[in-house]
């Protein structure tokens, strides 16, 4: 059901992985093609505050604090999927796995290697503090439109 506070959430929180994914762009590699990064962050992070964040309101601002870190790491999380299976589909198309098993792995492999870039204080910086305040701006929301 649409609601006010999910709205909200779901803003908040593209624009916070629009800022960690241009925050993490200068910690690729040199030549890396960064492409639609910025864009598909932010797609995860309009869904994640929508699925996530709002519907998690009307426990306090402290407490939606909190929801607000752990709807970060769930955007983070899916981002680093997301460009695991990327990058593992473009390594099947030049045969780089013995397998089907192999690729698998390789998806958490790279998703781990993309993990140490957002480890960056500027990345990290922006979807711990912008994920707590837009938690509790959240939970402002829901105060003010239920």
């Amino acid at each position: 059901m649409p609601t006010a506070p999910k709205l909200v959430a779901a803003l908040l929180f593209a624009a916070i992985a629009w800022l960690a994914a241009e925050a993490c762009k200068p910690q690729l590699p040199e030549g890396m093609a960064v492409g639609l990064f910025a864009p598909i962050a932010a797609g995860v992070g309009l869904l994640s505050g929508w699925r996530v964040m709002g519907r998690l309101v009307g426990q306090g601002v402290w407490p939606s604090a909190g929801h607000g870190l752990r709807t970060s790491l769930t955007m983070l999380v899916w981002v680093l999927l997301i460009f695991g299976i990327r990058e593992m589909y473009i390594g099947t198309t030049h045969m780089r796995y013995a397998g089907p098993i192999e690729a698998i792995v390789g998806i958490f492999t790279l998703a781990g290697k993309y993990a140490l870039y957002a480890t960056a204080p500027a990345v990290a910086g922006v979807l711990v503090v912008g994920g707590m305040l837009a938690g509790a701006l959240t939970e402002l929301a829901a105060r003010r439109w239920r």
